[in-house]
């Protein structure tokens, strides 16, 4: 049963307007429609490969430690390319966390490599003084 919010009139059909007065009638229903969960994503979600290739190489960079640069700098430009596509993405791509970690394996590789690097001419020079 419904009441008009106009005339106050009692109707007990399925009139959508108050035969009294004419106003438009609000709906009720007394068992609602279920509810759709519209958070499924619709397109499928998958990994960066520029995300999984910056990890790759990052992994293989520390790993092939004796190779120093071969390895460490497409870890930290696969990894930026793969962040920004992550970015882009608006939730169909994933891999953020795989495209840090191999840029942080690349980047900490490349510290480690001038480091290393200036100590070894800092010795050569320091010997031959």
């Amino acid at each position: 049963m419904q009441q008009c919010s106009g005339c106050g009139q009692t109707i007990s059909g399925t009139e959508r307007f108050c035969p009294t007065c004419g106003q438009q009638l609000q709906r009720y229903q007394d068992n609602p429609s279920p509810v759709i969960n519209t958070t499924i994503p619709l397109i499928p979600v998958h990994n960066s490969r520029l995300a999984i290739a910056s990890l790759i190489c990052g992994v293989m960079t520390w790993i092939l430690f004796f190779i120093p640069l071969l390895l460490a700098i497409p870890a930290v430009i696969c990894g930026h390319l793969g962040h920004s596509a992550v970015k882009r993405g608006n939730g169909a791509v994933t891999g953020r966390g795989i495209a840090l970690t191999g840029m942080a394996l690349g980047y900490a590789h490349l510290v480690l490599t001038v480091l290393g690097f200036c100590i070894f001419v800092a010795i050569v020079l320091g010997a031959n003084l």
